[in-house]
């Protein structure tokens, strides 16, 4: 009972400071800084301090680009001469160095790979029958990873030369860990994790039963398998890899993921989350939050896996919704934005309790899919209560009952924000939110807010 008070104390707080025009002062761009764009994002890379995007779209920001741009966090640059606008092209893959950008991509019948100095553009080699999925450089030597006999090539100065292989009918994912290649693909009955040194093939072995593998994840100097994995009775969605095997990962993660990435200290998942696919993340704390921070539905094999650049961690996907907000962008559907703690609502974890909680008043339940989520204990998939919100109510100079809440089946009154006479999309993206703070948090701020490095958290900063 203490734990749920303090949960329930925590969004008091939040609503009672709103009431009194404590509100987070935000730019619009920082609050929700989402791009849309009119279809798909397939590969993310870093080059000459931009973001590099590429896909297969004619608009970013309802701007025309054609399938690549250079975004520098305030400005897009169209990077003409990489893959054109034809009904055909598309970018499927980049990869970023010092000097160099190089990218995949198909142009009419054929998939073909390219480099940028920044002034020219450059054809690689000759074409690619099928689809090239992954780029990746290993010891100065440029490998593209693809289907059939072209499952893995290599560059070799002139032309693409196909790497000996005996293990793959495909590829769909590329790392350079431990000065070895990883792959990660399938073959003619399962997917398979396999290794190349240059010389050899080396084939991981796997202790969890596999229903699928999407990609492989090297992120703060550690490989990962995403995918779904049970084992024991336990599913998850993540696998730690080795040189000789892949183990499943002893932390909290959903059952399926197809994307994942250690950053500022937490741990993000694009997966399976109930009935839908969700951006989460488990901050690792003694009492972990798990967030819902956007509600996303993505092409899990081929839309752009999370990306970091720039100390901003980047994700994409289709039919994005906001989980709380669908009625209002339910025309910004497809994207890329930046990844934020908090927005619209949040899922938490305190103790053996987890919830929900939105901005609008609506509490222990996913309105989205009409799904309660009060469960105790938090691994449970029974919820002791269906929904709940605030109620407050009064007497107006004219002697007249008025009541402000959530009403079951009716429109909602509750507003978030302060009082205004417009609440469009642009009033939801900058007050429609919540925050986290507990005691842990607080003590520490005390303690460490003169230090040098210290991050202030969201929850006490934006608050």
């Amino acid at each position: 009972m203490q734990k749920l008070s303090l949960i329930i104390s925590l969004v008091l707080m939040s609503f009672s400071a709103l009431a009194q025009h404590l509100i987070p002062v935000l730019d619009e761009a920082d609050s929700f800084p989402f791009h849309p764009i009119n279809g798909d994002v397939y590969a993310f890379a870093e080059w000459q301090s931009q973001l590099i995007v590429g896909g297969k779209f004619t608009t970013f920001n309802d701007q025309p680009f054609n399938n690549l741009i250079a975004w520098n966090g305030q400005n897009a640059s169209d990077l003409a001469g990489g893959f054109g606008n034809t009904a055909s092209a598309y970018v499927t893959a980049l990869k970023g160095t010092d000097d160099l950008l190089y990218l995949a991509g198909r142009s009419g019948f054929y998939d073909y790979v390219k480099s940028f100095d920044g002034a020219n553009w450059l054809q690689i080699g000759g074409e690619f029958d099928n689809r090239v999925y992954d780029l990746e450089l290993m010891n100065g030597v440029l490998y593209a990873a693809g289907y059939g006999e072209e499952a893995l090539s290599y560059f070799d100065g002139s032309s693409w030369v196909q790497v000996p292989q005996t293990i793959f009918m495909g590829i769909h994912d590329l790392q350079v860990f431990n000065g070895k290649l990883f792959a990660s693909g399938y073959t003619q009955s399962d997917d398979v994790i396999a290794y190349y040194d240059g010389a050899e093939w080396t084939v991981i072995a796997i202790t969890s039963q596999i229903v699928n593998i999407q990609r492989l994840s090297l992120t703060d100097g550690e490989l990962f398998a995403c995918g779904e994995f049970s084992e024991n009775g336990i599913q998850k969605g993540l696998l730690s890899v080795t040189e000789s095997v892949a183990t499943m990962v002893d932390f909290n993660c959903p059952v399926k993921v197809n994307s994942f990435e250690k950053f500022q200290g937490k741990n993000y998942f694009l997966g399976q989350s109930g009935h839908v696919s969700r951006l989460l993340v488990d901050d690792k704390e003694s009492t972990p939050i798990v967030e819902t921070v956007f509600g996303l539905f993505a092409n899990s094999e081929h839309s752009a896996p999370m990306f970091i650049q720039n100390n901003h961690l980047y994700a994409a996907g289709e039919r994005v919704t906001s989980s709380h907000r669908n009625e209002e962008y339910d025309g910004i559907t497809n994207g890329f934005f930046v990844v934020e703690d908090g927005f619209d609502h949040q899922i938490f974890k305190s103790g053996n309790i987890a919830t929900e909680i939105s901005c609008r008043g609506n509490f222990f339940q996913d309105t989205q899919n009409q799904l309660a989520t009060f469960s105790i204990p938090s691994s449970s998939d029974v919820s002791t209560v269906y929904c709940s919100s605030f109620w407050a109510g009064g007497v107006t100079d004219e002697d007249t009952l008025t009541v402000c809440g959530v009403f079951e089946a009716q429109e909602d009154r509750w507003s978030y924000g302060p009082v205004s006479n417009i609440a469009d999309i642009d009033y939801a993206k900058k007050y429609c939110r919540t925050w986290f703070v507990n005691d842990q948090m607080i003590s520490q701020h005390i303690e460490q807010f003169d230090d040098p490095g210290y991050v202030v958290p969201p929850g006490i900063q934006d608050w």
